[in-house]
């Protein structure tokens, strides 16, 4: 419990008089000493506090994750050009088809205009042999002979150059798949190529990080060592300055007590001094130095 020197001296006079405290003078005197007894002391405000330090975070990427981020990259790269490839090939595809179905008409053509001709010179023949009465000889026979092997070599000559346009175009048409096939190896190879660069460039990226926050960090370690240095030089200057200033505080305050209460004892005779300063609590509250001077300013 907080030590009350009024409330002390007030009980010790009422037991002594049985009213309190006579004295204005004294009472004021036990005020003006509980007032300084509660003044706090002038200090220097306090050592500032250590800053904080926000610390650079790592990279945590793993070589795992910088692979499948370096894969979502290039998913609508793959995709564009595996559908460019496929793109093209349907396009020429499209192109073989045409020239197969044009093959066929100019075959079909060719055939019909072979009939015709065949059709219209056995008509000629036969009117120029009735004519000329030999339609059972054997000059028709023969004419005729020349005439359907003539078709014949046509129609050979047109099945051999149609064959031929026909097989090419199978052959190409057939050679897609494969060409698609090493067109999309090709791209793969490239592709593997483009994500080992990534792949790469994402870990150089991670690692630049890292040392980055590793020499930063190792500097803020450095930094925080030293403000933490200054901070206790600090802390200790303003430690052994308000150590001063409480000491030069208390004795200018235990020196008004002493001469208020060196004011109040010379009213008094030298016993009634000295009993004041043995009975009463308040005298008490001087360092024993100044109370033994007081005591010897009374002594008989």
């Amino acid at each position: 419990m907080k030590f009350d020197p009024i409330k002390e001296i007030t009980d010790w006079w009422a037991k002594q008089s049985g009213k309190g405290a006579s004295s204005q003078e004294y009472q004021d005197f036990v005020k003006r000493m509980q007032a300084l007894m509660d003044k706090p002391y002038d200090q220097l405000p306090d050592a500032p506090d250590l800053p904080t330090y926000d610390k650079m975070e790592n990279d945590q990427r793993t070589d795992e994750e910088l692979q499948n981020q370096a894969k979502n990259k290039l998913v609508e790269y793959e995709q564009a050009m595996k559908n460019k490839i496929n793109e093209q090939l349907n396009q020429e595809s499209q192109t073989l088809d045409k020239s197969m179905q044009k093959a066929k008409d100019k075959h079909e053509q060719a055939n019909n205009v072979i009939e015709k001709n065949f059709y219209q010179d056995a008509n000629k023949l036969a009117g120029k042999m009735a004519n000329q009465g030999l339609q059972r000889s054997s000059i028709a026979s023969a004419s005729q002979d020349a005439l359907q092997a003539q078709k014949s070599s046509d129609i050979q000559d047109m099945n051999n150059e149609y064959g031929n346009v026909v097989f090419d175009l199978d052959t190409k048409i057939q050679g897609l798949e494969d060409k698609r096939n090493l067109a999309l190896s090709d791209f793969d190879v490239v592709y593997a190529a483009k994500l080992t660069q990534d792949i790469n460039k994402l870990k150089d990226e991670r690692d630049s990080n890292n040392q980055k926050a590793l020499k930063y960090n190792n500097s803020l370690e450095q930094r925080k060592q030293t403000d933490y240095a200054q901070y206790l030089r600090n802390k200790d200057q303003y430690d052994k300055q308000n150590g001063k200033n409480h000491d030069k505080e208390l004795y200018a305050r235990q020196q008004e007590f002493f001469d208020s209460a060196k004011g109040i004892l010379e009213g008094m005779s030298k016993a009634e001094a000295r009993t004041k300063l043995m009975e009463d609590p308040v005298f008490r509250l001087l360092p024993n130095q100044m109370f033994n001077s007081l005591f010897a300013l009374y002594a008989e």
